[in-house]
């Protein structure tokens, strides 16, 4: 299953100073150092599956492909986290042929009023055209009154590792409004 707002594409370049707040409706979190914003393409087909906001991250000493992060809001989706979480599973398969269930690291957190689902997914990624070796998925459910929102930062594993903390600084950032 080839999910097309997995796959780690950017946005427009911006001219002009980048933001320091991710405005989303419902919820404000602080853009890290380093993170730069893309404006995002509507999608015309599909407006409401546009992402409301990207980012771009640069890839460490050794990866050749950035690192994005896209957001995208589905407000009133009712639909269970084990949902979306299979269907991001279903994105990766893994190098010894395991259940890529079984190789996800997933952690729960409350900030204020907002809540979080981290899915840390290693593995081969599925994307339009062929797949990506060794490549690492942070997909995050982000809860709220007028949520949810969905995260994912997609990119090389080691470049995923090493913008892993600024990514959950980001979400410890949230304030619902």
């Amino acid at each position: 299953m080839v999910d097309p707002h997995a796959a780690a594409q950017g946005g427009r370049e911006v001219d002009g100073p980048q933001p320091t707040e991710s405005k989303l409706d419902g919820v404000t979190l602080k853009i890290p150092d380093g993170w730069v914003y893309e404006a995002p393409e509507v999608n015309s087909r599909m407006p409401g599956m546009s992402p409301k906001a990207i980012f771009r991250l640069k890839p460490v000493e050794g990866d050749t492909e950035n690192v994005y992060v896209r957001i995208t809001h589905f407000p009133g989706m009712n639909v269970s986290d084990e949902m979306n979480l299979k269907r991001w599973y279903g994105m990766f398969s893994q190098p010894d042929g395991g259940a890529t269930a079984d190789a996800v690291s997933l952690e729960r957190f409350e900030v204020g009023r907002v809540s979080f689902v981290v899915a840390d997914i290693p593995g081969t990624m599925r994307v339009a055209g062929g797949s990506k070796s060794d490549w690492r998925m942070l997909g995050v459910i982000i809860k709220h009154d007028r949520g949810p929102h969905f995260m994912k930062v997609v990119g090389p594993a080691g470049s995923v590792e090493h913008w892993k903390d600024s990514v959950l600084a980001y979400l410890r950032s949230a304030i619902a409004n």
